[in-house]
């Protein structure tokens, strides 16, 4: 029986014991304590990690993710995404919703192996008008927003189901916000309005709490709280109902609803 040595990080051995069969005496480098059997050690040899013996041969390490792990950077692509390609699983969904709902092509599977990633193809951007889609499909997270990523933890969101404004088709979508403050639309798919939701009505949120927002309603004699104005509003358009001299200008950022009831008024 020869002799085999677990060698820890910090250079010191863990523990010495014998091989059952005759062997020349091997030296095992592993990033962790592990406790091995010889039918362990010949698995663990086969997972890539350097086996050195005394008689000078090294088992080449294998390249898979177990023994080396490929390191990605977080990857900005186009306008709205980002890719953590670490995290990907290669699922490709981001790569079909690009062919197939979009019809752009975009994205593929660029390399072979446990090299492959998920990549832009040559010449393309993810510039199309749903890319903030693959953030709703992707199953690990390995696809954020950039406009969301890292802003708040989704379970202190509340959900609130709403309309989208961005256009007259009325999509529905959820408000996630966390006191006061609305932090992204998501789509509530909808067979008759929408399945998917694009990216410019997914950023209209913003001028819910835009910085050039009227927070107070405004009069000749300056600016003036709310409720007040409503009573001043009020109070004018009952004084000029009678004389067929009353205008109201809608805005397209109001509700069909809110339209609704301002074309009865």
């Amino acid at each position: 029986s020869d002799v085999f040595t677990v060698i820890l990080p910090d250079g010191k051995a863990s523990r010495t014991s014998t091989l059952k069969n005759s062997l020349p005496t091997i030296t095992l480098y592993l990033p962790s304590l592990v406790f091995l059997t010889w039918k362990k050690l010949l698995a663990v040899s086969m997972t890539g990690l350097f086996i050195q013996s005394a008689g000078g041969f090294v088992l080449q390490p294998a390249l898979g993710r177990h023994a080396a792990p490929l390191q990605h950077a977080p990857l900005a692509l186009g306008p709205h995404l980002v890719l953590d390609n670490e995290r990907c699983i290669l699922c490709t969904r981001c790569v079909r919703f690009c062919s197939e709902v979009t019809k752009t092509s975009e994205l593929d599977v660029m390399g072979r192996g446990d090299h492959s990633h998920i990549d832009l193809k040559e010449g393309k951007a993810l510039d199309n008008g749903y890319s903030l889609n693959i953030v709703d499909i992707c199953p690990v997270g390995a696809w954020t927003s950039r406009d969301f990523r890292f802003k708040q933890r989704v379970w202190f969101l509340k959900k609130t189901p709403t309309i989208c404004l961005g256009c007259a088709t009325g999509c529905l979508v959820e408000a996630h916000h966390n006191e006061n403050t609305i932090y992204r639309l998501v789509p509530r798919p909808n067979p008759e309005t929408n399945t998917w939701l694009c990216d410019h009505g997914r950023l209209t949120y913003k001028a819910v709490q835009a910085g050039d927002r009227l927070t107070k309603g405004v009069i000749k004699n300056g600016l003036i709280d709310f409720e007040p104005a409503l009573r001043e509003a009020a109070a004018r358009i009952d004084e000029a109902r009678g004389a067929g001299a009353v205008a109201v200008l809608g805005s397209p950022w109001l509700s069909i609803e809110d339209n609704a009831a301002l074309a009865r008024l």
